[in-house]
């Protein structure tokens, strides 16, 4: 029986160049008869996948084979550290009062000339918290004091406290229970380091200091009562002659918070230091000792007092 093309008892197979082009069309080929695993790596380009659209560098193949840019939501107006907000729908921008460059975050902050491009450079060991032009709240990662201040900053290249604009500063300082509230010396130019003197100091052992040298320490607390025009009985005693400071709280009807200083006999300054507007409730010193009296004829209680002696 005769044959054409290959020779069957040979098991020859047909060859593509035995195929006349038009030959097998797709009629001729089953469904799912051309596998993965027939078909040549890139086979298949992007001009066969018959989608509509323009492929791009830009758009991308959505399911629907369909080429498309792929939506979404544009940054606008940004510049280094800015943080991005929502300022509409569908809308970020970079905050220009917003700033944060990993470590110091900034509200509304500029230099001393107004350029909120170029903030006062900090001190690695020092996070700040920068609002407007010159307010700061400062944290020490070193030994953990913080810092709340006015016109100043830490400097990164001097390490050390400097004016941002030219004036005055001001800071509360907090370190290891010690409260500390000072203020330049006199109005100072940016970027000098920063001239403090305190103002007042907290310690945590009860003692505080008003000033640069004026120095109390707490020597007596507590509550008592006074009997008609008797007095107290010695509440403090001072550990040598000098003066102190008296503090006693009662209600609106008699004494109020107040504060008066005397002393012990021989420093000038001993007697009666008066409590109230009346003059009638005291307190007085005997040598070293401290006591209230009352001449009012009331009988007072719930009187709570604190003694501090200078130092």
């Amino acid at each position: 029986m005769g044959y054409i093309g290959a020779d069957p008892a040979l098991n020859e197979s047909v060859t593509a160049a035995q195929i006349v082009d038009g030959t097998i069309v797709a009629a001729d080929v089953a469904s799912n008869a051309i596998t993965n695993a027939k078909m040549a790596d890139d086979a298949v380009g992007v001009a066969e996948l018959s989608a509509s659209g323009t492929a791009s560098n830009s758009t991308f193949l959505r399911g629907d084979n369909a080429w498309a840019a792929p939506s979404g939501v544009a940054l606008t107006g940004s510049t280094n550290n800015q943080v991005v907000t929502v300022t509409g729908a569908d809308a970020i921008a970079g905050e220009s009062g917003l700033i944060f460059d990993g470590t110091h975050l900034g509200i509304s902050v500029t230099d001393a000339s107004g350029d909120p491009s170029a903030p006062e450079s900090m001190q690695s060991n020092h996070i700040a918290l920068r609002m407007g032009e010159q307010g700061s709240l400062f944290i020490n990662n070193t030994d953990h004091a913080m810092t709340v201040s006015t016109n100043l900053y830490r400097d990164a290249t001097d390490s050390r406290w400097e004016i941002i604009g030219t004036g005055r500063a001001t800071d509360y300082y907090q370190y290891n229970g010690e409260h500390n509230f000072r203020c330049s010396t006199a109005s100072q130019s940016a970027n000098e380091a920063y001239a403090a003197k305190t103002v007042l100091k907290l310690e945590n052992g009860g003692k505080f200091q008003m000033g640069s040298n004026l120095q109390f320490k707490e020597i007596a607390r507590g509550t008592v009562s006074i009997n008609s025009t008797s007095n107290t009985g010695t509440l403090a005693t001072l550990t040598n002659p000098s003066v102190f400071l008296a503090f006693a709280a009662y209600d609106n009807d008699h004494w109020n918070q107040t504060m008066y200083s005397c002393g012990p006999s021989g420093t000038g300054l001993d007697g009666v230091a008066v409590l109230d507007s009346t003059g009638t409730n005291q307190w007085l010193a005997s040598g070293n000792n401290i006591y209230l009296r009352n001449n009012t004829g009331d009988n007072l209680s719930g009187i709570d007092y604190v003694v501090y002696q200078l130092l």
